[in-house]
């Protein structure tokens, strides 16, 4: 890891905006990894959850679930600052949100469900858009029709949708001798 700004408490501050209640468990192993890298480049890594940018004896801010309203703010702050996610005006981290969703899509293709089911998460934010993108694109290619369902970002909300689909997705039910494969975008369990 390389430092480029003078060091002043060596410690960076991990901001966690997004709702507890609805994330996947990945930011556990996400966090165990950033706190190794960190303490090897002799810093601490200090747990956060709201949106109070204390500056004190913290030289950085890591900042997962940062929406467009937070980016005047994030940008204003005096040390530097990294989100986990797509921000073009902010320096961000992310997956290959469009080519993820593309290549598992294609995989359920290849491997012969009869219907691909997308659940969206019922907002605008690029990642979301992009993984949606990805599965339009591989559907499109492949001549497909597309299944699209925006639900908010609530693991009790999906639960009870695929309940409600239940009977639809089971492939014995559907008249035909392929299964129906479901891509969520989001962590719900």
């Amino acid at each position: 890891m390389q430092v480029f700004f003078e060091v002043t408490g060596n410690m960076f501050a991990f901001i966690l905006l997004d709702d507890t209640n609805e994330i996947e468990p990945y930011y556990a192993h996400l966090l165990l990894h950033l706190t190794d890298e960190l303490r090897q480049a002799g810093y601490t890594l200090e747990m956060r959850h709201d949106r109070n940018f204390d500056l004190t004896n913290v030289d950085g801010f890591l900042v997962s679930g940062a929406l467009g309203s937070d980016f005047e703010l994030l940008q204003s702050l005096t040390v530097p600052v990294v989100i986990y996610g797509t921000e073009p005006v902010i320096p961000s981290v992310d997956i290959a949100n469009k080519a993820g969703t593309q290549l598992a899509t294609n995989t359920l293709l290849d491997a012969g469900y009869a219907r691909l089911i997308y659940l969206g998460i019922d907002m605008s934010e690029p990642f979301v858009v992009n993984r949606e993108v990805g599965y339009r694109d591989a559907m499109l290619t492949a001549g497909r029709t597309t299944e699209i369902y925006h639900l908010p970002n609530d693991e009790h909300a999906a639960q009870a949708f695929l309940a409600g689909l239940k009977p639809v997705w089971q492939h014995r039910d559907c008249g035909c001798d392929r299964p129906i494969g479901i891509r969520c975008i989001a962590g719900w369990s």
